[in-house]
């Protein structure tokens, strides 16, 4: 979770539809490894990213 008191978002801020690259990144990672992403802004802007645990057990098979 990352949060700041800054000047906010737009009203009419849409996570799907954010031009930035930085937040690019953040939804693609996201995607990426199955989580997902939530934001709230009132006195304070909140992204909330949430990761479900994975596993892999083809990966790991003869790692050591």
């Amino acid at each position: 979770m990352v949060a700041d008191n800054g000047r906010g978002l737009p009203d009419n801020f849409s996570i799907e539809e954010s031009g930035g690259i930085g937040l690019e990144l953040v939804k693609n990672l996201v995607g990426q490894l199955e989580g997902s992403i939530d934001y709230h802004s009132n006195d304070w802007t909140t992204f909330t990213v949430e990761f479900r645990e994975l596993k892999y057990p083809e990966r790991l098979e003869g790692m050591v």
